[in-house]
């Protein structure tokens, strides 16, 4: 960090699925992390939808 300031890096990532990927056969720690993610995701929208009602 140069005279204080927080650096922040974005990062991008593009994926292809062939075929219809299975949720399933995911490890148990994946699966986790993508439905958290999902959650969070949907309770971010809310939030914003009634902060701008």
């Amino acid at each position: 960090m140069e005279n204080g300031k927080k650096e922040t890096k974005e990062k991008e990532r593009e994926v292809y699925a062939i075929g219809r990927p299975s949720i399933e056969k995911l490890p148990k720690d994946e699966q986790k992390a993508f439905f958290l993610t999902l959650l969070r995701c949907a309770v971010d929208f809310y939030k914003e939808k009634s902060n701008n009602s």
